[in-house]
């Protein structure tokens, strides 16, 4: 038992330069590709955030407990103890935003949208998913990974006029299309994981931010309006959904305003080969450091 309390303390000490110089890369790669398409962006930034968990895997499947010099050490039980607590409350915290979701999909009642499985068909959904209506909440969201829902406020359902509605839920088709809420727990258990380190909440906020415009650009190409979309966007932007779901108002909205209106647009020939360039050194960064076995 203390032989893994002293593993977690050395590999939570010893990744963190690694996780650092693996998140500095990544956030490079992202601001020279800015001319690409945010759905490759959007694996560009996954990667990243999926690679910096090698470093503190690799130090604590290896087994760099010092030897002879660990028994003498007290920093990495403490240090193991402080991230076990960390872990326990952001693991509460995911429990708790989990219960509150489930229970509003619950409270929700079965909708009837004429046009709904024209919509799963033109976002590429084979099988439509269930559309429930709430008498709470402001904004739209998609959830669940087996049966996925998307929960339409009622006032929203009332609200929004035609071509505002189809284009935010094709948005929110589009999440259920790519699987983004199986990737958004994911997200989730990495951040519970490793609550300690700022290069995994910049990786992990990123991740969204590319996922959000992807799911536009999808809404756009199966045919939402996008003056329509955005003006949708504008009306959704101070509003939120429950914690765990994926809303259309929940990442970005000034910006993706402005890039469904075409005002956000960066070119760059040297792109492609930058981002790939960096991400391709993401291994290499991984294994930079030897853990520090001449110690």
């Amino acid at each position: 038992m203390n032989y893994a309390i002293d593993q977690i303390g050395f590999a939570v000490a010893y990744s963190f330069v690694d996780m650092a110089a693996i998140g500095a890369l990544v956030w490079v790669a992202l601001r020279v590709s800015r001319g690409l398409a945010p759905a490759l962006r959007y694996w560009i930034a996954l990667a990243g955030l999926a690679a910096t968990i090698i470093p503190f895997a690799a130090q604590f499947a290896g087994g760099q407990t010092l030897t002879g010099v660990a028994v003498k050490l007290e920093w990495p039980a403490a240090l193991a103890s402080a991230w076990i607590i960390g872990v326990v409350f952001f693991s509460l915290r995911f429990l708790g935003g989990w219960v509150v979701l489930q229970r509003s999909i619950n409270a929700a009642r079965p909708a009837d949208l004429p046009s709904w499985s024209e919509l799963c068909r033109r976002i590429g959904l084979r099988k439509p998913a269930l559309l429930r209506v709430s008498d709470t909440g402001d904004s739209p969201f998609a959830a669940r990974i087996w049966r996925p829902v998307v929960v339409i406020p009622a006032a929203t359902l009332a609200g929004l006029p035609a071509d505002q509605l189809e284009a935010i839920l094709l948005h929110e088709l589009a999440h259920i299309r790519r699987a983004d809420y199986a990737v958004e727990l994911a997200q989730r258990i990495v951040e519970t994981m490793f609550f300690y380190h700022p290069a995994v909440w910049l990786l992990s906020s990123a991740v969204r931010a590319e996922r959000e415009q992807a799911c536009d650009d999808a809404a756009v190409q199966a045919g939402a309006d996008p003056a329509a979309f955005a003006r949708a966007l504008m009306t959704l932007e101070d509003l939120r959904a429950p914690q765990l779901a994926l809303a259309a108002s929940s990442a970005g909205v000034p910006a993706r305003i402005r890039r469904l209106l075409g005002q956000d647009r960066n070119n760059n020939s040297l792109v492609p080969l930058l981002a790939v360039v960096a991400v391709l050194a993401i291994p290499a960064v991984a294994q930079v450091s030897v853990y520090m076995k001449w110690l």
